[in-house]
């Protein structure tokens, strides 16, 4: 799936070095609305940077707490720009990630929504391009991407779709070109690319086609050139080129 500028990936280191901030008045089990100005000023307010708190606790279990509490922490987080605006705002319960979290564009628009359950990603999971177009559309299980995944260019158009099972790309896969035009179409099995897959140069025009087996080139691949022309016939084994 296409990669966008505010990446899933981006978006999980930022969770990892959240800054967190002190409790406040506004954390009811309910999600607060963070479009809302005035909701966000409020829970802005008074809050406590990230380095002001620290991790305890053994590697890949670690939790924040603040240095005068024994007791994990429990409040809003947040990270900010250098120019002070806000770069993402979301909550921490126990001293994890837990409810809402929202990021922004430094220029204001909006870049990331997630939902957090007991330091993992859970349900809805939405990205947009720093222009407001939608850039993914995904949900997660238990931490794990799972389910239909969606992707658009900053044009609007779409430019990749498949499903995740368990964190893995599996069934069918397509990507397209910014103009709208297929740029390639296959299918995965346990997040490797397996069985018949064809490539479109943004022209439409085909480039290359060939079978996969477990993420692995075999058997024939053909190569066309951009007027169209057969270049070239290769056999592979285990992704290797082998004689015919």
């Amino acid at each position: 799936m296409k990669t966008i500028t505010y990446h899933m990936k981006h978006a999980l280191a930022l969770i990892t070095a959240l800054t967190l901030v002190a409790t406040n008045s506004v954390f009811a089990d309910e999600a607060p609305d963070l479009d809302d100005p005035k909701v966000r000023a409020e829970i802005l307010a008074g809050v406590t940077l990230r380095e002001d708190l620290e991790e305890r606790g053994p590697e890949g279990t670690k939790l924040f707490y603040d240095p005068d509490s024994q007791a994990p922490y429990t409040g809003w987080t947040k990270r900010l720009y250098d120019n002070g605006k806000v770069k993402a705002l979301g909550r921490a319960r126990g001293g994890k990630a837990d409810g809402p979290f929202t990021a922004w564009h430094e220029n204001g628009k909006k870049a990331a929504k997630f939902t957090f359950k007991d330091g993992k990603q859970e349900g809805l999971a939405t990205e947009w391009h720093d222009n407001g177009q939608k850039g993914l559309e995904c949900t997660f299980k238990d931490g794990k991407q799972d389910g239909l995944t969606t992707s658009w260019h900053k044009n609007g158009k779409k430019s990749g779709e498949g499903t995740f099972k368990d964190g893995e790309k599996e069934g069918p896969f397509t990507k397209w070109h910014e103009n709208g035009k297929k740029g390639s179409e296959g299918a995965y099995r346990n997040g490797k690319k397996d069985g018949p897959w064809t490539f479109w140069r943004q022209d439409g025009k085909e480039w290359t086609e060939g079978v996969y087996k477990d993420g692995e080139k075999e058997g024939l691949w053909t190569k066309w050139d951009e007027d169209g022309k057969e270049v070239s016939r290769k056999n592979y084994k285990d992704d290797e080129e082998v004689a015919k």
